[in-house]
């Protein structure tokens, strides 16, 4: 049965696809795009693995007001899985690299809410036809299925991706199916009282928001249970404005996303204030992200604004947070809070602040490599950062400051976790 409803999405999916990429490009609601911008997104096509990227640049253009790019970037990822559909089972090296853009668009995690967040967002704005709907509505219901389970990064993406699919047919046979898993994996986060890698904050606590709005878990997102969860992500940023180096390489930007969205969803002005602090403190690179410039200059205002913009409409205040040093602990709301760091703030004239963990022997802290070591994470005086640890793929013993809290003969803490 799965086999033939399977090649029976194939056959209807070929019968709407009449077009190669090339012709996309050369569609009338396209010929005001910039010969620059054509060219950016040629050579974004070119990598046909990379769907991921082709989508995330597209909703960039949508937020920043450039809607028609946006749609084009769209377009041409669907119009290019339509056409590999026959190799859409391939193995790839990873869930976001496969032979085929049909083949990634299957197991890409980031891909299924990427595509879908942006059809809704285009559909929103008038500029999604039936012709698209129909197409994408016929891919929806070949790749989207429930996957994973667990309060992390792939279930969030795959459970946005499902529910804004459920928005925008609500007559598909699978969205009962869609939001059973949505909200499955909404409790999954929820019920356990936080992500259990909330040093990955680029891709798990504004998802879970997004996700819960989505589900229209409002209540439960605003609860006081909910809060403890979001102090965790406060606490974490200096008296400067400068955070603890986020997971998997990310950067200082990382944070933006989650503490504006927490402060739009609760209107706590401290959150406000944290986010305006993170913003302006600029951002700082490591090995992965080394073209990254820490200064901030008034030609960032427009983006400030941008950002900003809710926040502002709500007319939240701003309000300086307790400076408090603190053990942090994870699912501090519940009735099994496990402490996973150290967190010390001096007064204000000397503006010390350093975050530490002892030993992270459930690998929770830096998205998913086996470190038992008991590291400093960050060390700052007055804006200025001393130590700090690089995230995931700066992770031999010279990229870290080693905390040994017993004798090295010990076999805590050096042994296998998992």
């Amino acid at each position: 049965m799965r086999t033939v409803l399977t090649l029976g999405l194939f056959a209807a999916l070929s019968m709407l696809q009449a077009m190669d990429t090339a012709e996309v490009f050369n569609l009338p609601e396209f010929a005001k795009i910039s010969a620059a911008d054509r060219k950016l997104v040629e050579r974004e096509m070119k990598n046909t693995r990379e769907v991921r990227r082709v989508l995330k640049n597209g909703q960039d253009a949508f937020n920043a007001g450039n809607k028609d790019l946006a749609k084009l970037r769209l377009m041409l990822v669907l119009t290019e899985i339509e056409n590999t559909l026959p190799h859409i089972n391939e193995a790839g090296t990873g869930a976001h690299n496969a032979p085929t853009m049909a083949a990634t668009m299957k197991t890409c995690f980031f891909s299924h809410c990427f595509y879908y967040r942006l059809l809704y967002a285009l559909n929103q704005a008038g500029m999604a036809d039936k012709d698209l709907l129909d197409r994408s509505q016929k891919l929806a219901e070949l790749v989207l299925v429930p996957a994973e389970r667990g309060p992390n990064n792939r279930p969030f993406h795959y459970a946005l991706g499902q529910m804004y699919a459920a928005k925008l047919f609500p007559d598909s046979p699978k969205v009962k199916l869609w939001q059973e898993y949505s909200d499955a994996v909404f409790h999954d986060w929820y019920d356990a009282g936080d992500s259990y890698e909330p040093g990955y904050v680029a891709h798990n606590i504004s998802q879970a928001i997004e996700l819960g709005l989505l589900l229209g878990k409002e209540k439960e997102l605003k609860s006081d249970y909910a809060k403890i969860i979001y102090q965790r992500y406060r606490d974490h940023i200096s008296q400067s404005g400068l955070t603890q180096a986020p997971g998997d390489g990310g950067v200082q930007d990382d944070y933006l996303g989650a503490l504006i969205a927490i402060a739009e969803l609760t209107g706590d002005p401290t959150f406000h204030y944290v986010a305006d602090k993170v913003f302006w403190a600029g951002n700082y690179g490591n090995t992965r992200f080394s073209g990254k410039r820490r200064e901030r200059t008034t030609e960032n205002l427009q983006l400030y604004n941008r950002l900003f913009a809710k926040l502002h409409q709500m007319k939240v205040p701003m309000e300086k947070p307790e400076n408090r040093s603190i053990v942090q602990s994870l699912y501090g709301g519940t009735d099994h809070p496990q402490k996973d760091r150290i967190i010390l703030k001096s007064d204000e004239n000397i503006q010390r602040f350093a975050q530490m963990y002892i030993n992270d022997s459930t690998n929770t802290t830096f998205h998913g490599h086996e470190d038992n070591r008991g590291e400093i994470m960050h060390y700052e005086v007055d804006g200025t950062i001393y130590m700090r640890r690089a995230g995931e793929w700066s992770k031999w013993p010279g990229h870290a400051n080693i905390l040994v809290v017993t004798d090295k003969v010990d076999e805590f803490p050096y042994y296998q976790s998992r």
